[in-house]
């Protein structure tokens, strides 16, 4: 680990922006304790082979550049003819969609207004949740002639994994770092897995984890021309079995 060097680039002021500030920093010190340059309020401009330059000129250079960007909903979101804002369907409190009879909208999709503060709801997989479960309500309630509620949500928190054993958290307003807000992150994450068996699993494989590195003996590496020309190679293998196959009938 010596020989590599990790810098992350954010172009805002401060780390995890959708944690409180103080998580942040705590996340930002952590970072830096294990060698990670951070560096606030600098944006890319330009991805190359050998780096990547940045807005004000600098050009930073890098044998390997992942990029973290965000997401943004599917373009055909914006060709179905609905009112829409940066991509997200713009929903009624109750998560109809305005104009369009009979269609509803949620999760990452949908931009949705948070009757407890008048915000839009966050794209992340507890509001999506939360909206699926009032949307099942409220089709009920269509179905049966009564009145539709509004999405209305208190989070819970915010947590984010920031390496091996280590994280941040903001439970319930109670902020949390280190090797604790790791441990809830995961537990968090594996109660939501289906099925005892699933769950099991999953918490046999993080729990060996903690104690040994990862096997990557298993990992497979090829290039794209090789696995292209092997298939290639593999096709035509099985179309002249199977024209010997239809010869000998």
């Amino acid at each position: 680990m010596d020989e590599v060097r990790l810098t992350v680039v954010q172009d805002i002021e401060r780390l995890l922006p959708e944690l409180p500030i103080r998580l942040g920093r705590a996340a930002m010190r952590s970072l830096e304790r294990r060698g990670v340059a951070v560096l606030l309020g600098k944006r890319a401009a330009e991805v190359r082979a050998d780096g990547i330059r940045c807005a004000d000129g600098e050009m930073l250079v890098a044998a390997t550049v992942i990029c973290t960007i965000g997401t943004r909903p599917n373009d055909l979101v914006e060709r179905l003819g609905l009112t829409a804002e940066r991509g997200r369907i713009v929903t009624q409190p109750d998560l109809s969609v305005e104009g369009a009879a009979g269609i509803w909208a949620v999760g990452d999709c949908a931009l949705v207004v948070n009757r407890l503060d008048g915000k839009a709801a966050p794209p992340t997989a507890q509001f999506a949740v939360r909206e699926a479960r009032l949307l099942a309500r409220n089709l009920l309630r269509r179905i049966a002639g009564r009145a539709t509620d509004p999405f209305s949500y208190r989070s819970r928190g915010a947590m984010a994994a920031i390496g091996h054993m280590n994280g941040v958290a903001d439970v319930f307003g109670i902020p949390i770092s280190g090797l604790p807000a790791w441990l809830i992150w995961r537990a968090y994450y594996l109660s939501q897995m289906p099925t005892f068996g699933r769950k099991l699993r999953i918490f046999v494989e993080w729990t060996w984890g903690m104690f040994f590195a990862t096997d990557i003996t298993h990992f497979r590496f090829t290039r794209s021309g090789e696995t292209v020309g092997r298939s290639n190679e593999q096709l035509g293998h099985h179309l002249r079995a199977a024209g010997d196959v239809t010869g000998s009938g």
